[in-house]
């Protein structure tokens, strides 16, 4: 049996997006995780600098700003094969589509075609500013004390909630009641750079308040997933961690971690299972 399932990862630049796949289709090619190809796949040149790079011990470069291909991949879970059509391009088109607040058409197709949608956000990149979900006036007046010159910037979750609200509208999704299409996963980027022991939920009621309320408000429990990830495991800029990634495999270090636990789960690949 074979199904057509369309999969839209958002991410911002130096998000993750592009080591995350590329550690994905090695490891579907091993044959070693829930995730498997069921035929070889026709077009992963867009991403094999990345799998290169990482077999390397190097990290990933982003994707070309300009870049926008539609990576089809005929994967199998349990006994359904499955093709996955997963869109790779460059993430400052995110900043571009939040700062002009409209779609092009290619993307609209995207966004309309697609039956689960994963969120790339890197704890680390969340700026911590003034937000009245998570600071008191009282904090606010002592802050403004500290500097005469205020600069007005949107805070990261209202970016993040005004981009799904514009993605829904587009999917046509009514919020009369709760959206069970599209799925929605947050994916938690970089896990390795969080300093607590703490579970995703957590984490992500945590930084992004305003934005685990909306997703939680409109959103059925069922169709929704929040998991931390670390594609890589850890920085390789330390000669020990290169000759790591070299004796063992770029794939061993990476991991995932659901919803309540705090539990590491060695297979990057539980991402798209839970996100279909």
């Amino acid at each position: 049996m074979e199904s057509n399932k369309s999969i839209l990862i958002i991410g911002k630049p130096e998000s993750a997006k592009t080591t995350f796949l590329a550690q994905f289709i090695i490891l579907a090619r091993k044959d070693k995780s829930k995730v498997k190809f069921w035929k070889t796949p026709e077009n992963i040149q867009p991403i094999e600098d990345a799998i290169k790079r990482l077999r390397g011990a190097n990290e990933t470069q982003a994707t070309p700003a300009e870049s926008n291909e539609v990576i089809l991949l005929p994967i199998k879970i349990a006994k359904e094969n499955i093709s996955l059509n997963c869109p790779d391009y460059g993430g400052e088109q995110i900043n571009e589509i939040l700062n002009l607040r409209t779609f092009n058409p290619q993307w609209q197709s995207l966004i309309k075609n697609s039956s689960s949608w994963i969120f790339f956000i890197r704890p680390k990149q969340v700026e911590a500013l003034f937000d009245l979900s998570n600071k008191s006036y009282k904090a606010n007046i002592e802050e403004s004390k500290k500097s005469t010159e205020q600069v007005f910037k949107v805070s990261e979750q209202s970016n993040l909630i005004e981009l799904l609200q514009m993605m829904l509208y587009v999917k046509k999704c009514s919020f009369q009641k709760e959206i069970t299409n599209p799925k929605l996963t947050i994916a938690l980027t970089c896990w390795d750079e969080v300093d607590e022991v703490i579970a995703p939920n957590n984490l992500l009621a945590k930084l992004l308040p305003l934005l685990n309320q909306f997703i939680h408000t409109n959103w059925h429990k069922d169709a929704v997933n929040v998991i931390g990830i670390s594609a890589q495991g850890f920085e390789l800029k330390s000669q020990a961690n290169k000759d790591k990634y070299l004796d063992d495999g770029s794939t061993k270090f990476a991991y995932v971690v659901k919803n309540n636990t705090t539990d590491k789960v060695y297979d990057i690949t539980e991402l798209i299972v839970e996100s279909l």
